[in-house]
């Protein structure tokens, strides 16, 4: 009986299909007619089931596999967007089976309607055009309450969807009209306009800066990196989470359906997509615009393509150091550094593929791009041919060729140098140096971390890290811990030695007087200090602690 069901229309639910198929045949007993269908009395208005039989029974009328079925006709695609890609493809081969039901979808902080939606302009141009109209994928999916198309808030139907497994044509329904999802303002349906396309194109597959080889991006270290922090690994989900129903509103989430909960920004972000919909539009509108007042000067960024072609890497290959940093000009841009080697600088993506950097400026060749070089002028013995086959100036491949180093790195002298100033005074300019340029060596080295320099932060700001001292040992007290130099350290985000504040005498202060210096240590500095009295007559405050490291 499958093979007489009628051909889909483009974003039809199998759902719908069947419906139209029983509004137009009105079989006497609905739920055989169902099992011969389908081989058994219902299934799931977003998913189906059997579709190995479906798909072997209408291949001559609808010309598709039944994983083609999965894609075009079900809402997997949206729900299995976050899935690993083991378990999509179970819950695609338990659909297709016979006798098995679809995987759990993960839709813990989802208010279900258990009305079908529709907007009643596409349904009008449908039975003008088509003589009937059908339920639409995108309409069905949670949190859409507006149409992309029309931008038409969405009606629901009054037959509930779970009413004993009934099947409802959508055109029935439609002649005796429906009612508004949700009541929108106009902020609230800008909102739901730019979720509606976010859904759209989760189940569409568009690519997107989310787009990566990992499912479940970690939103909690995003968060962090935009100043939602405790020290440099704890994040501080109440304001997290405070911030992001501000950023909605409680109302407009309800509207929606959703459910705000912690584990939104846990370590293991949430499966189900409208929470990684709604997690993503609060990071690019509200973290990347707006910021924070904790903000970081590097922000992480994740999905970036690397564009070395001649490093192969697989498709499902992404950045992992992508930065967000600032010109002198004041201009935003990125910096990405792959482990192929090329480090590179760019400010926007390509118009065909919104992962691949466009524009780069490259700081550093990789291995790949210097052997093809060699190879081309083996080939061609002429530079310029070099140049014009990889797309580069005349002077770039020479460099290429030649395997000519950056101006920016240090020659086998200077590193031996840095090497010398290491052993003997170990500064943090000389640290930093060595990290950058000769990593395994200083790595090797014993007590490679014990530096001798400044934080982290100018000596012209003292009174600003004055301040940041001063609510982090608030913040330490109503925690009910004891302060200490290690919790302070955590709560700033950067390691406090005493003797780096020999230059910031307001935030020694502060230190000091919350943190008493032991006294061996105080009795073995005063040897060498002389204690200096405050003018009483002076109206500036002048305080030298004397008596710390």
């Amino acid at each position: 009986m499958a093979a007489q069901l009628p051909s889909p229309y483009p974003d039809e639910l199998l759902y719908s299909v069947v419906a139209r198929y029983l509004a137009y045949f009105s079989p006497k007993s609905t739920s055989d007619a169902i099992r011969a269908i389908i081989g058994k009395r219902w299934c799931s208005v977003g998913f189906g089931s059997e579709l190995d039989l479906i798909a072997s029974q209408t291949s001559n009328s609808w010309g598709m596999k039944s994983h083609e079925i999965v894609e075009r006709h079900s809402l997997l695609p949206f729900y299995g967007a976050f899935f690993e890609p083991s378990v999509y493809l179970e819950s695609v081969r338990r659909m297709c089976a016979a006798g098995e039901n679809v995987l759990a979808t993960g839709r813990g902080n989802l208010r279900h309607s258990v009305e079908l939606r529709y907007c009643p302009r596409c349904a009008s141009e449908d039975v003008a055009n088509l003589g009937e109209t059908y339920w639409r994928r995108h309409h069905q999916l949670p949190g859409v309450v507006v149409c992309t198309i029309h931008d038409q808030i969405l009606l629901r139907s009054l037959p509930a969807q779970a009413a004993g497994g009934h099947y409802y044509d959508a055109t029935i329904l439609f002649s005796k009209g429906g009612v508004e999802c949700a009541s929108l303002a106009r902020g609230e349906r800008q909102l739901a306009r730019e979720i509606a396309a976010r859904c759209g194109a989760v189940l569409d597959g568009t690519c997107s800066k989310w787009t990566r080889l990992e499912v479940g991006v970690t939103y909690a270290q995003i968060a962090r990196q935009y100043g939602f922090n405790f020290g440099s690994e704890k994040t501080d989900t109440d304001l997290l989470i405070s911030c992001f129903v501000e950023f909605f509103g409680r109302d407009f989430l309800r509207k929606i359906g959703f459910r705000t909960g912690r584990s939104l920004f846990r370590s293991d972000s949430p499966r189900d997509p409208l929470s990684n919909v709604l997690v993503q539009t609060f990071v690019e509108n509200y973290l990347e615009v707006r910021g924070f007042s904790g903000l970081l000067p590097e922000k992480s960024l994740y999905g970036w393509k690397c564009p070395n072609k001649y490093a192969k890497h697989p498709d499902g290959f992404r950045l992992t150091n992508v930065v967000r940093r600032v010109s002198r000009l004041g201009y935003d841009y990125f910096h990405a550094r792959c482990r192929c080697g090329l480090n590179f600088a760019f400010h926007k993506a390509k118009d065909d593929d919104p992962l691949m950097p466009d524009r780069i400026v490259v700081s550093r060749w990789s291995s790949f791009q210097q052997k093809r070089a060699q190879d081309l002028f083996a080939k061609h013995l002429n530079v310029r041919a070099v140049a014009s086959a990889m797309k580069v100036s005349h002077r770039t491949a020479s460099k290429l060729i030649s395997c000519e180093k950056s101006k920016l790195e240090k020659s086998v002298d200077d590193i031996a140098k840095l090497r010398k100033e290491w052993g003997r005074d170990r500064s943090r300019s000389t640290y930093q140096a060595l990290l950058k340029h000769d990593r395994a060596w200083l790595l090797e080295q014993k007590g490679h971390q014990r530096v001798v320099g400044r934080l982290p932060v100018p000596a012209h700001s003292d009174s600003d890290l004055a301040s940041s001292i001063r609510v982090a040992f608030v913040k330490i007290r109503n925690r009910g811990d004891n302060p200490t130099l290690t919790r302070l350290s955590e709560e700033l985000g950067f390691r406090l030695i005493r003797s780096h504040l020999d230059d910031y005498p307001l935030s020694k202060a502060e230190v000091s007087a919350v943190i008493p210096t032991p006294a061996w240590v105080s009795a073995r500095r005063r040897r060498g200090w002389t204690k200096k009295r405050q003018n009483p007559g002076s109206t500036s405050v002048k305080v030298k602690i004397l008596n710390n490291i």
